[in-house]
């Protein structure tokens, strides 16, 4: 896929058109540590392109991202598990190639055990634009997010709604490396309004938004998860930066 450039102000997406485009693939390979324990987090990424989706009166077809996860420790592997995330939103146009609304996502997890838990989000007010409010550093997007919500895990099901929001501040573009390569990334800091949500630091490949280093800290400032990419491959090439 072809690579759009809208110049530096929106630097930290202005290829995400590029990934967006069906048929777009990235595998990303990151090691470290969840939770205290070792682990290996593999995430394999594909653009599906348009399809219908329902979400009246706002959309009846969006771009589908599909993202499946696998967590992996080694000295505790009952706490393994998979998950498909599959995302939901409107294509990029020529006219604004940064600018794309998202309409609501759903995500599937499976355990160790077999068991699994079955999310739907369908947003009420589709989220808009976040991304071109994060240009420079110090600047910040808060995301207001309601919808519904389907549990299940086993033969329980349980449904509710949810409300909350999430800030996220652009702190920096550092270069930074990790096993993977030498990369620059857009820096961000992800706070939410959920109970004991943990503050997120990521690390994004700049330009289109790969996680190539995440950490979580806790309420008290402990660090909580700490993984880095060990390899990343788009569009079946490996990508070793910058």
């Amino acid at each position: 896929p072809a690579t759009v450039t809208v110049g530096e102000t929106n630097g930290c997406f202005d290829q995400i058109a590029s990934i967006m485009q069906a048929g777009s693939t990235y595998s990303l390979t990151q090691t470290g540590t969840l939770g205290g324990l070792p682990a290996t987090k593999q995430t394999n990424y594909v653009a599906r392109g348009v399809v219908a989706y329902s979400d009246p009166p706002f959309a009846s077809s969006a771009n589908e991202q599909d993202v499946t996860t696998t967590y992996t420790y080694p000295t505790f592997p009952s706490s393994n598990q998979s998950s498909l995330d599959i995302g939901y939103d409107s294509p990029p146009t020529a006219a604004n190639p940064t600018s794309f609304v998202t309409y609501g996502a759903n995500e599937t997890t499976t355990d160790a055990a077999g068991n699994s838990a079955v999310v739907n989000g369908t947003f009420s007010t589709p989220v808009a634009n976040w991304n071109l409010m994060l240009v420079t550093a110090g600047s910040s997007a808060t995301l207001s997010y309601a919808g519904s919500e389907t549990v299940t895990q086993g033969s329980t099901v349980n449904s509710g709604s949810f409300n909350y929001t999430e800030t996220w501040k652009l702190l920096g573009t550092p270069t930074i490396t990790v096993q993977a390569g030498t990369f620059r990334t857009c820096n961000f800091q992800v706070t939410s309004t959920l109970p004991n949500s943990l503050t997120q630091t990521l690390w994004w490949l700049y330009g289109n938004g790969i996680s190539i280093q995440e950490q979580d800290t806790d309420s008290s400032g402990n660090l909580v998860d700490n993984i880095q990419a060990t390899a990343l491959t788009i569009n079946g090439v490996p990508f070793t930066g910058p």
